[in-house]
């Protein structure tokens, strides 16, 4: 039992330092390209890739501000979550080859939180534990113990709401709530009725 615990605190602390590659970026807000290339003296910005595997080809100048280059994208289509990169093609006349490909990258979250679905996850995954170690040890040792046991699973539910999924969240993510917090519900109306049950010891 003890290896089993320490198997799965060491895994949850793994998921918590894992650490995204691109820089996290909240869902439906403007994201500001910048480009750095201190010997160009143009660069446009040609394709955006999208997390579903749509692009955008746009192929329009950046602006330049002392040795980077800027670039706006309207929130709007950066609604879709996950992985979205861009495109960037630089002129220096002075170099050779002259033109110099580069790619800016940025995570898209509901939160703008870095790997927002692990740590969904870990809190989730605590939850539920709790949940279930409290209602075995309800039934062992004191029965106040489902009150934590209802909380543990409610509170799983609530995050598991929100957790990013997203067109297929309102589908998915509600259902699994309702049935967690459903569990917890039952929980809280068994620690209830408990003192009605005749000749009841639990």
């Amino acid at each position: 039992m003890k290896k089993l615990m320490l198997l799965m605190f060491g895994m949850i602390l793994m998921s918590l330092v894992m650490v995204s590659a691109y820089t996290p970026h909240k869902q439906g807000t403007d994201w500001n390209i910048v480009f750095d290339d201190a010997n160009a003296t143009s660069c446009n910005i040609t394709t955006i890739n999208y997390p579903d595997g749509s692009y955008d080809y746009i192929n329009s100048e950046m602006d330049k501000t002392g040795n980077t280059f800027n670039y706006t994208i309207s929130g709007e289509n950066l609604t879709t979550l996950g992985d979205t990169c861009s495109g960037v093609v630089c002129y220096n006349p002075s170099a050779s080859p002259q033109y110099d490909e580069g790619s800016v990258c940025i995570e898209t979250t509901q939160t703008g939180i870095s790997n927002e679905k692990t740590y969904y996850l870990v809190f989730i995954g605590i939850a539920i534990l709790l949940g279930m170690i409290f209602l075995i040890v309800s039934f062992i040792y004191d029965d106040y113990m489902m009150i934590f046991s209802a909380i543990g699973f409610i509170t799983a539910g609530v995050f598991v709401l929100y957790f990013p999924l997203g067109e297929t969240q309102t589908f998915i993510t509600q259902g699994i709530s309702i049935l967690l917090n459903g569990i917890g519900l039952v929980i809280i109306g068994a620690y209830v009725i408990r003192d009605w049950l005749p000749n009841s010891n639990w």
